[in-house]
């Protein structure tokens, strides 16, 4: 979408909690030949952001979001807020796979402007040689990772203080906590094997809070993310229990310098090291291949040398495809590892939780003794000879006709399996080609995706200079806010989003944002002159699924455990009571 001169403000709907805000800058160039040029471009993630909240932002533009040897061309500042309507919701939806997005377009100009404002200037899917040194360049970089890998294991095993305890406000002591958590899991596991299940899942939930807990204590507030606690207390309470947080320009700049140039000289020495040893390894190489060719080439068969237009694509390009899908999924894995994806971070910690608690309530050694007795007395029994008289022995006496017949059965029943999936197939390429043809007719031919889930290979972080501070919205009287909500001096576009089978059609829209029956939605900001406001808006973060399943939760932990308390404290009751009567 153009910036017109005449309207500054934009509010955009999410579909998914991933979703990111693709801004550009592009020169005006007018006709039908000469395209839009990209000057810079930038991804706004609202994942870590907090509602209720006014930012300024300042980033760089950069003309792509992969390559490597990139630089930033001018920097653009924009005013946002973020809104959720109900926050338990938001962080359900990433349950679900993140649906599939298409803009279309009318014209080749204005496609070529979505395709770089998204992808920026370089198309990492073209067969090129430098696009695979980029990616090989990438997969190489992840040794860096190896660095505070080696921080935290060397902090763990020489118990280096990470926590500090506060017993006045003059005296503090400084506790190895994971290194004394460590030891006294290690302990415990060497004398209770059948532990293994439970530990080896709250390790994977340690290192991921761990790796949290190093997103927290980054002295960027920009490159901080949502803790896993306040997502938890978003999902059980329904609405974010911390304030709109308040940030200054250039706050804790001289510590981000000071960071940034330690660990970039860490990488300088790093790399340094590897291309020393690198060098002393092709030297190596290189002598004893000159030893090789000074024995000479024991082949005795004619060479023959062929030429070709393009020899090598054949070869690089599926080469370059599969870098290019292994660099996707170590960016998604590296996203989720550092709470990039806090939701499906908090997702995966909490699971591994809950699977560590469930696991300790399993008898292990019964079910392994067991699971061995029955797998040995099954396999190894004299009634295995039954099976080799009835079963085993007219499969070997079949005759060539028999056999044949088996074959062709098992080939049908085959066959049918793969015609259903064929079937099923089909009729999704069919929707596929019917929204597409109806998108084309209604919205343009020129289509571009749009992805959800962060793919790109850096992040656009807000440059020091920006700023957050606590919404304060302005009060509006009944009319006041009815009129806004319908839409007055505001310019509804609907979406291309399609729905309906045998015709689908776009979305109808509401003439205005208060749910059905309500005079307004947001009645959390009218001026209140000593009367009640009930009844005429909800301005609530919970919706009935999310209070029943509030509800379903915290019946569950009550159950668990609420009910053996209350068993232990009955009987030791009763016991009291028993042993003063016969005392």
């Amino acid at each position: 979408m153009w910036m017109p001169w005449c309207q500054r403000a934009f509010v955009f709907h999410m579909i998914h909690m991933s979703s990111r805000l693709f801004v550009g800058v592009f020169d005006y160039d007018e006709g039908f030949i000469d395209n839009h040029d990209l000057i810079g471009r930038c991804a706004v993630d609202f994942t870590n952001f907090t509602p209720r909240t006014d930012y300024v932002l300042k980033y760089d533009l950069f003309t792509s979001g992969s390559v490597s040897d990139r630089r930033a061309y001018g920097t653009i500042t924009i005013r946002l807020r973020f809104e959720l309507e109900d926050a338990r919701q938001a962080i359900f939806s990433v349950l679900k796979p993140p649906p599939s997005v298409h803009v279309n377009v009318k014209t080749k100009k204005d496609h070529f402007v979505i395709k770089n404002n998204i992808k920026g200037n370089v198309d990492m899917q073209n067969y090129s040689m430098t696009n695979i040194n980029s990616y090989i360049e990438e997969i190489l970089s992840y040794r860096h990772l190896i660095l505070p890998i080696q921080d935290g294991l060397i902090t763990l095993l020489l118990w280096r203080p990470t926590n500090k305890l506060t017993i006045t406000s003059r005296i503090t002591i400084p506790i190895p906590l994971h290194s004394l958590n460590a030891f006294i899991t290690g302990i415990t596991v060497v004398e209770h094997p059948s532990l293994i299940p439970s530990v080896s899942l709250f390790c994977i939930a340690w290192f991921l809070l761990t790796t949290m807990g190093l997103r927290h204590n980054d002295p960027n507030p920009w490159n901080r993310c949502k803790s896993f606690g306040e997502i938890f207390q978003t999902l059980v309470l329904g609405k974010s229990p911390t304030a709109p947080p308040t940030i200054a320009a250039k706050e804790n700049f001289e510590e981000i310098m000071k960071w940034t140039k330690q660990w970039k000289e860490r990488i300088v020495k790093v790399d340094q090291k590897a291309k020393k040893y690198a060098e002393t390894n092709l030297e190596l190489q290189e002598e004893h291949m000159k030893e090789m060719e000074d024995i000479g080439d024991t082949a005795i068969a004619n060479k023959k040398s062929s030429l070709s237009m393009d020899p090598l694509k054949p070869i690089l390009f599926p080469i370059q495809q599969n870098l290019s899908i292994l660099c996707e999924v170590l960016r998604l894995v590296k996203n989720i590892v550092i709470w990039e994806e806090c939701y499906y971070s908090f997702w995966l910690t909490l699971t591994c939780i809950a699977l560590g608690v469930a696991c300790l309530f399993i008898p292990w050694r019964f079910c392994i003794l067991w699971s061995s007795r029955i797998l040995v007395w099954v396999l190894f029994g004299p009634w295995m000879k039954l099976i080799d008289i009835f079963y085993y022995r007219k499969l070997e006496q079949l005759t060539d006709e028999e056999l044949q017949a088996q074959i062709e059965q098992n080939k049908n029943r085959q066959a049918e399996a793969y015609r259903l999936i064929a079937k099923q197939a089909r009729i999704d390429k069919e929707n596929a080609k019917k929204v597409k043809a109806m998108k084309k007719y209604l919205f343009g031919r020129f289509i571009s995706e749009v992805p959800i889930l962060k793919t790109d290979r850096f992040r656009d972080t807000p440059l020091p200079d920006s700023t957050a501070t606590p919404h304060r919205p302005r009060k509006f009287t009944v009319a006041e806010l009815a009129m806004y909500e319908a839409g007055t001096n505001r310019i509804k576009i609907p979406g291309q989003s399609l729905k309906g089978d045998m015709i689908p059609m776009t979305e109808e829209n509401s003439f205005t944002d208060a749910p059905q029956g309500q005079v307004v939605k947001h009645a959390s900001v009218l001026q209140i002159r000593g009367s009640k406001t009930d009844g005429v808006g909800n301005d609530t973060n919970s919706s009935p699924t999310g209070q029943i399943s509030s509800i379903i939760l915290v019946s569950v932990m009550l159950t668990w455990f609420g009910v053996p308390a209350i068993i232990s404290t009955v009987k030791w009751i009763m016991d009291s009571i028993i042993e003063w009567t016969v005392a």
